[in-house]
C-alpha cells in the first residue's frame, strides 16, 4: 500500500519538485571499499528533502484547509519547505522557530515569505505552541515527519531512485523524525525486499533510535518513554520504515562526510554503536 501511495504523491508534485542527481562517489567508495551512490537532496528547492513532503500534504488539503491558516515548528529546513509550497499554493503561513535559530535558515524562510514567531529554547517547544494554535484557530499543522501524505512525499526518493539505478544492496538513510526513511526504505522495499536500511542518527540527537530501542513488544514498536508519548496521539514513523517485516541496523555516529561548499567532501572519523530489530511488523 504504501508504493501506491507513493506513486500517487510522485504524480501528485512532479512538476512542482526537482528529480535530484543520483551520483557515483569515486571518494567514498575508495574509503568504504564498495561502490558509493549519493542521492543528492541537497540539491532540492530549498536545499532539502524536505520540500517533497511539504508540498505533497499541501496539496492534498483543501482549498478551505489551506485558507484556514498554515503552521509549522522547524528550525530551518521544513520551515523553508512549508513556507515555499504555501507561496506556490497562495497562501500565508506561520512558522515558530526557537531562540538563537540559525539567521541563514531564518533567512531562507522568510525569503519564501514564512511569518516566523519566535518560541521556546528547542524546536519540541514550538512544535507544541503551534499544533495548539492551529487547534484553537481552526488551522492546519504541517507536521515535518508525522504525518503520513508527508512520508509519501518523502518517499518518493525512493521512487527516483528505482529509476536512476538497477539495484542496490544497502541504503544508508539519515533520521531524525522518521519521515523520511519511512517513506524511502517502505519504497525500497516493497521493489527490492532484500535491501538492508541502515539508519544513520547522530550521537547526540539519538530521539527516535532511543524511542524504539524503549519498548518492542509482540512485534511491535511502542512509545513509552523519553515524553515523546504525550506529543503525538498517533506516531506513525515510530511503526518505522516499511510494510514488510525488516531487518534494520540502527547506527549511532558521528557524521562519517562533512560536504564543503556542496562539492568538496572531506574525511572524518566515525564510531558505529549498531542495533539489529529482526522481523519486526510494520
Amino acid at each position: 500500500m504504501i508504493k501506491n501511495n507513493i506513486d500517487n504523491a510522485i504524480s501528485r508534485i512532479g512538476k512542482y519538485v526537482r528529480k535530484t542527481p543520483f551520483e557515483h562517489s569515486s571518494l567514498i567508495s575508495n574509503l568504504t571499499g564498495v561502490e558509493t551512490w549519493l542521492k543528492m537532496e541537497n540539491q532540492q528547492y530549498t536545499g532539502s528533502f524536505k520540500f517533497r513532503g511539504a508540498i505533497n500534504k499541501m496539496l492534498t488539503l483543501n482549498e478551505k484547509q489551506r485558507d484556514s491558516g498554515i503552521y509549522a515548528a522547524s528550525t530551518g529546513n521544513h520551515g523553508a519547505a512549508v513556507a515555499l509550497a504555501s507561496k506556490i499554493l497562495g497562501v500565508p503561513c506561520i512558522v515558530y522557530v526557537p531562540e538563537n535559530s540559525s539567521e541563514a535558515k531564518l533567512g531562507n524562510m522568510k525569503n519564501f515569505d514564512a511569518e516566523i514567531r519566535v518560541y521556546g529554547t528547542d524546536c519540541m517547544e514550538g512544535e507544541v505552541e503551534a499544533r495548539k494554535v492551529a487547534k484553537d484557530t481552526g488551522g492546519e499543522y504541517i507536521s515535518p515527519y508525522n504525518d503520513p501524505e508527508i512520508v509519501f512525499g518523502q518517499g518518493t526518493i525512493g521512487a527516483e531512485i528505482i529509476i536512476q539505478c538497477d539495484n542496490l544492496d544497502a541504503i544508508i538513510i539519515s533520521v531524525g523524525g522518521g519521515g523520511m526513511i519511512s517513506g524511502v526504505a517502505g519504497y525500497l522495499k516493497s521493489v527490492w525486499p532484500n535491501i538492508e536500511v541502515i539508519a544513520a542518527s547522530p550521537a547526540n540527537h539519538a530521539v527516535m533510535i532511543k524511542a524504539i530501542v524503549a519498548v518492542v513488544v509482540s512485534s511491535h514498536i511502542i512509545i513509552s518513554d523519553f515524553g515523546l508519548a504525550k506529543y503525538f496521539s498517533e506516531p506513525h514513523t515510530v511503526r518505522v520504515l516499511s510494510q514488510k517485516a525488516a531487518t534494520i541496523a540502527l547506527i549511532i555516529s558521528v557524521p562519517l562526510m562533512t560536504i564543503y561548499n556542496r562539492k568538496r567532501l572531506a574525511s572524518h572519523p566515525i564510531t558505529l554503536k549498531i542495533f539489529n530489530f529482526k522481523n519486526i511488523s510494520i
